[in-house]
């Protein structure tokens, strides 16, 4: 599993303390997603005319933003910032010593971070004859979308073409620096949760609801509740964030294999330790963390 966030914006103008607002509300929700990525930290930030700044460090979420990892895209937060993402690795293909594989990566003019595993991902590298940069199987998500966003926005039946044959779990994020006036979510068979707050004009996503609280408890609330039914794409504009069009994905879901309960709790207690998460390591057979 990982960890996904993101805030996508309206183009209204922001005062200091309105910009000050989002940073906290965006630092918060990528901190809250550490637990279901431990292993690699990264954000992007995009502005209207599509410069883009992308930060990420093989480290968990509380030493990235501590030893200032994040500080390159906090600190363009603008009055034209379109969208920040961030993500919370928790490897399964692809070394996170090489930044290459941590999200968000880049296809391209495409932006994106996933949660889940593309099973197949090899063979449909080569079935839709893509290139190839990193080994994580992410990046199959990137292309096909780099491949079906050949306009302002993406095509939905050519996007939806391209995922039917995928076999594992996804949901993911995505924005084009191209077109930074949309968003495209994929809410998949992987968790999905987002709010919309009037006063900010912005538009927040997250695996778990923690991310949503986090942001609230920051920002001093106003964050109301935004359903995203699964198996669903969603374009977003900056024009209109409570309207986004929606269409219907279909993909082969398949669920992680199972490990033993005991081998799976050794396993989860040894990544967090190496991830230097020691409070987390102590007690991990203590509770099940959701996917």
């Amino acid at each position: 599993m990982c960890g996904q966030t993101g805030i996508f914006l309206s183009p209204k103008r922001r005062n200091a303390s309105q910009r000050e607002d989002l940073m906290r509300a965006f630092a918060a929700a990528v901190l809250t997603q550490e637990p279901r990525g431990p292993h690699a930290t990264g954000v992007a930030g995009l502005q209207a005319d599509g410069r883009h700044q992308i930060a990420k460090e093989a480290t968990n979420a509380s030493l990235f933003f501590h030893n200032g990892g994040a500080t390159s895209v906090l600190s363009k937060i603008t009055g034209r910032t379109a969208a920040l993402l961030g993500h919370a690795r928790w490897a399964t293909r692809g070394k996170p010593e090489d930044p290459r594989n941590n999200h968000p990566f880049r296809c391209g003019p495409i932006i994106a971070t996933h949660n889940g595993t593309i099973y197949n991902a090899d063979r449909l590298f080569r079935l839709y004859r893509l290139r190839r940069y990193a080994d994580v199987d992410s990046e199959i998500l990137g292309r096909v979308v780099e491949r079906s966003w050949t306009g302002e926005r993406p095509d939905a039946g050519l996007l939806t073409t391209l995922l039917a044959p995928m076999s594992g779990q996804l949901s993911a994020a995505f924005v084009s620096k191209e077109s930074p006036g949309h968003l495209l979510l994929l809410h998949g068979n992987k968790p999905l949760v987002a709010a919309y707050n009037r006063r900010l004009g912005a538009f927040l996503y997250a695996s778990t609801s923690c991310s949503i609280d986090a942001a609230s408890d920051a920002t001093g609330g106003g964050w109301e509740p935004f359903a995203l039914p699964s198996m669903t794409g969603y374009v977003f504009s900056r024009d209109a964030l409570e309207n986004p069009e929606a269409f219907p994905i279909t993909f082969i879901r398949k669920a992680p294999k199972a490990k033993p309960a005991k081998a799976a709790a050794s396993a989860r207690k040894r990544r967090f330790a190496q991830a230097g998460l020691d409070l987390f390591a102590d007690g991990i057979d203590e509770f099940a963390l959701t996917s």
